[in-house]
């Protein structure tokens, strides 16, 4: 144990913290990216109090980012809003800006417009069995 020790602490007294990177929420992760929005973004006193509303588009109104009497103009200044503020951060190439930004308010429009949920990206576990069953069927 006080070998572990050792190794991951400093006694140099470099009082300076790590600093810790997580990954990015992509837009084509529907549902973690709805609620990376509402807490990265959204106007709230606890993040219990955000969440306990029945519907997606209710949190957005109580975070403060969606106007129920403009709903159209509501999404396109939220997208407008995650780009300037957090897209452009993101590493990577035009294509890739451009299919996170399509990715993005497509994600905003179904749900808070229409109440629907679409799963862009899949996960590699699912893509690998499907293409298992995919190439069975073939063969």
């Amino acid at each position: 144990m006080l070998h572990t020790y050792n190794r991951h602490v400093s006694r140099q007294g470099d009082r300076n913290l790590p600093t810790i990177y997580f990954d990015s929420v992509k837009p084509t992760q529907s549902s973690k990216f709805l609620i990376h929005v509402l807490l990265s973004m959204g106007r709230y006193e606890t993040e219990a109090q955000l969440l306990s509303h029945s519907n997606m588009q209710e949190c957005f109104t109580h975070a403060e980012l969606f106007d129920p009497k403009s709903p159209e103009e509501s999404v396109t200044k939220l997208t407008k809003r995650y780009v300037e503020e957090q897209l452009i951060h993101f590493p990577g190439g035009t294509t890739t800006f451009d299919k996170h930004l399509i990715a993005a308010y497509q994600t905003l429009q179904d749900r808070l417009l229409r109440n629907k949920l679409h799963i862009r990206d899949m996960p590699p576990f699912l893509y690998t069995k499907l293409q298992k069953k995919g190439l069975e069927r073939l063969h």
